[in-house]
């Protein structure tokens, strides 16, 4: 059964017979018309197939369907997915004795529906600490389990020397099953097709892993289209994410879908030597000014490919699943590899990050780990070397490799060490000591790897990465209409705006209109708007946070909101909502 690409390629062959000046090269209107009318008869040889052997798709549903597409196209229905995180143990003094929280440890939301989090590691809260963050998943998996911070505090059963828990950043990642639709939408869109290292493919292996929810495939290039302003005859693209433009790509019009195309060179220019990329009108016979439709294909910044080298059979899949393993090993200290600030060393700071978001500082020593990435918090918050204990957050930190291999298992994961040079707290293990170090580390990545190695892809360098998280807060003013219980408004308002920020995706946008949208679908919401600068001068409209809370920045213009973009190796997760509940008579004052 021919798949898209051979259709395509049939049609241009047979085009090339008739017409051999034809342009039908990658970005011209007439590829896109072939590529989309090749789309539409692979679908329809699919469908063909089906009702040829009897095979209804449409017409199945529950187990059936499920033993259907497992014995076609060799998956099953996505099984739920527990949400996960990590919670923080608090006690109010220090202690003669140390504190052990055992894995499997359950806690809970003191709100309404009761939502049930146990432990996945043992921790031990050592006799001067206060506290300590141990990961947790949700007992139940399911989109129930995806829980804003601050609101899992109630223990289901006391825990000697605790006195207080709370989980500090939301509880993600939680998914319901693959409903029936979903199902029948990934078997049309992967069967008889997933064999040929198409994206469809790699998205379906990833997809196959329990953890993963989210999954981005980035190879040699990305398309773009977006619509642009012309003001002045000349405009630039929005694009944030792109290392390179493909030169030759651009297609330019007031109405692509409608054939409104310009030509390249003679009524408009394209200039691809700049990121992110600008076009000119040159024909004074069009409108120097209006809106236009532009597409082209850019190398993205998360891709390794490097086209100018000739590097373009690198395929990175980002994935947005944690699994926390925990892994014991020993090393041995040495103070020969420390940070650097050369660009070009394996070593730069800047292509490292602690879990807090901060950089590593140049001169402290870097010590390797064997499996990454690392996952904060880890198993023990010490570390003993000669009888002497180092402390994580004070003497050490456990740093992730962020560059374009980060977050993959190729990648570099390890320990930060406070140097000497640099005030090292607790001073410096002499070199050659050894020592044992626990962590945790995100399995999913190399499992995927491990499955897609399994198709025997010689001919592609794939890497499977941990995604980057940009976690927001929303600071909202809202009016309540009156009669409803505004703790449940509350609640339903949070769920829903879950729901919108894991519809949000890769390379997507928040945009402020759809926030509003979606609280205004909420019963019981009069009106709401972004608190602005005016209200708090601090934290107010769509703010940036770590996993921990942290502010990092503010998205928005002269005090008030603005839309957010993510990029193709980030997915945005809702840390948290801040509400100010306001009276009619005071909500216009800003």
């Amino acid at each position: 059964m021919p798949t898209p690409a051979e259709y395509s390629a049939s049609v241009r062959s047979a085009l090339k017979l008739t017409d051999p000046e034809m342009a039908t090269t990658v970005g011209t209107p007439l590829r896109k018309i072939i590529d989309a009318f090749s789309e539409v008869m692979a679908e329809a040889s699919v469908d063909q197939y089906l009702m040829e052997y009897s095979y209804d798709l449409d017409a199945k549903s529950g187990k059936d369907l499920e033993d259907f597409c497992r014995t076609m196209g060799g998956f099953g229905r996505i099984a739920p997915k527990r949400a996960s995180g990590s919670m923080t143990f608090e006690r109010m003094a220090p202690s003669a004795e140390s504190v052990v929280i055992p894995y499997g440890t359950q806690v809970a939301t003191s709100s309404s529906p009761l939502v049930t989090f146990f432990t996945v590691t043992p921790a031990v809260l050592q006799p001067a600490d206060l506290s300590i963050e141990v990961a947790v998943q949700a007992v139940q998996p399911g989109a129930a389990g995806n829980v804003q911070a601050n609101t899992v505090d109630r223990p289901m059963q006391p825990i000697a020397g605790v006195t207080s828990m709370l989980n500090l950043g939301p509880m993600t990642g939680g998914m319901d099953a693959e409903s029936d639709a979903q199902l029948r939408a990934r078997f049309r869109r992967t069967f008889l097709r997933n064999l040929a290292g198409t994206e469809d493919m790699f998205l379906a292996i990833a997809l196959e892993n329990p953890a993963v929810s989210q999954a981005n495939v980035i190879g040699a290039a990305k398309v773009r289209r977006e619509q642009i302003e012309i003001v002045g005859g000349t405009a630039t693209s929005t694009v944030e994410d792109a290392s390179s433009v493909y030169e030759g790509t651009s297609v330019l019009g007031a109405n692509i879908d409608a054939g409104n195309v310009l030509a390249p060179d003679v009524q408009y220019s394209f200039d691809h030597t700049s990121v992110p990329p600008t076009v000119s009108i040159i024909d004074t016979d069009n409108a120097p000014d209006g809106i236009y439709d532009l597409v082209f294909d850019y190398v993205p910044v998360a891709s390794r490919n490097e086209p100018l080298d000739g590097i373009t059979n690198r395929v990175d899949i980002y994935v947005n699943g944690r699994n926390a393993v925990a892994a014991t090993e020993v090393r041995v200290f040495s103070a020969a590899s420390s940070f650097t600030g050369a660009t070009s060393d394996p070593l730069y700071f800047g292509s490292f990050q602690r879990a807090d978001g901060s950089t590593p500082v140049i001169g402290n020593h870097f010590i390797p780990l064997a499996l990454s990435p690392v996952i904060d918090p880890s198993v023990d918050d010490t570390i003993e070397v000669d009888g002497i204990d180092y402390v994580e957050g004070v003497d050490y930190f456990l740093v992730n490799d962020v560059s374009d291999r980060g977050g993959a298992p190729q990648s570099l994961a390890g320990i930060e060490w406070i140097s000497v040079a640099n005030s090292a707290p607790t001073g410096v293990p002499a070199d050659g000591e050894v020592f044992e170090v626990s962590y945790l580390y995100n399995s999913v990545p190399r499992e995927i790897e491990q499955a897609i190695r399994d198709w025997r892809l010689v001919s592609f360098d794939t890497w499977v990465h941990q995604a980057k998280v940009l976690y927001l807060k929303l600071h909202l003013a809202v009016i309540f209409e009156l009669g409803f219980d505004e703790a449940s408004v509350q609640s339903e308002m949070t769920a829903n705006l879950n729901a919108y920020f894991d519809s949000v995706g890769f390379n997507g946008i928040v945009q402020v209109s759809d926030v509003y949208q979606v609280i205004h679908n909420v019963t019981g919401i009069d009106a709401v708007r972004f608190l602005s600068s005016t209200d708090d001068a601090t934290h107010y409209a769509i703010e940036q946070v770590s996993g921990d809370g942290d502010p990092i920045g503010v998205f928005s213009t002269g005090g008030r909101a603005i839309d957010v973009p993510t990029s193709d190796d980030t997915v945005v997760e809702l840390h948290s909502v801040r509400i100010e509940v306001k009276a009619a008579n005071t909500f216009g004052t800003v």
